[in-house]
């Protein structure tokens, strides 16, 4: 059980650089678009790694009962579902700090799931399979055993945390207005970005190809 753990510590260490570019079109406009004080950063970055650990731990526990049988499915179908729905939550998100004026947007801003962004986008981002974390499915599944697979999906976790903490500090740069509209529009081009990602591959997914 050691074992598992230890393993999924040191490929999260080797490839957490690989998993913080995926977070930053998430995680930055979030954080450059307001300022914030520093426990609230904490409490935003807690809120995105407890995301991030329920889904690793959902994750491990699948793999330790269902088998290398749903690899595929995950590759493909459930990337892209997450993928989309990840990026109409940072749409939302942003379309409410860039455009207050029009009720709708302020609407959406106050959606009680927008608000919690951090959490909601963790957990997504934990579920759509990054190569990496695809990369020690092979692990996971040769253990045979529940344990093993969330011991090593908790190490991964534990290691690739320590890759996001330059966020504690990004949201001082809020102050400078240039910045924080810069933030808002990255939201929006990113959002879209991902969206029709997201939307391409579950659509390639469901059509087999």
């Amino acid at each position: 059980m050691l074992r598992a753990l230890i393993e999924g510590v040191g490929l999260g260490l080797a490839t957490g650089s690989f998993c913080l570019v995926g977070c930053v079109p998430f995680l930055a406009p979030y954080f450059l678009s307001e300022r914030r004080r520093a426990a609230e950063d904490a409490f935003v970055l807690a809120e995105y790694l407890a995301g991030r650990l329920a889904a690793y731990v959902v994750f491990g526990t699948f793999f330790g009962l269902a088998g290398a049988f749903a690899r595929p499915l995950l590759a493909g179908l459930v990337t892209g579902a997450v993928m989309t729905a990840a990026a109409v939550l940072l749409l939302l998100y942003a379309l409410g700090k860039r455009f207050p004026e029009y009720n709708l947007c302020r609407l959406a801003g106050k959606m009680g799931f927008i608000r919690r962004f951090p959490l909601a986008v963790g957990f997504l981002l934990g579920i759509n399979v990054c190569p990496p974390f695809l990369a020690g499915l092979a692990a996971m599944l040769s253990y045979g055993d529940l344990v093993p697979s969330i011991l090593f999906s908790v190490g991964f976790f534990a290691a690739t945390s320590a890759y996001l903490v330059p966020f504690l500090f990004s949201s001082k740069l809020a102050r400078f207005p240039r910045i924080n509209e810069l933030a808002q529009v990255m939201g929006l081009l990113a959002g879209l970005y991902f969206l029709v990602q997201g939307v391409l591959m579950t659509a390639s997914a469901l059509g087999g190809g």
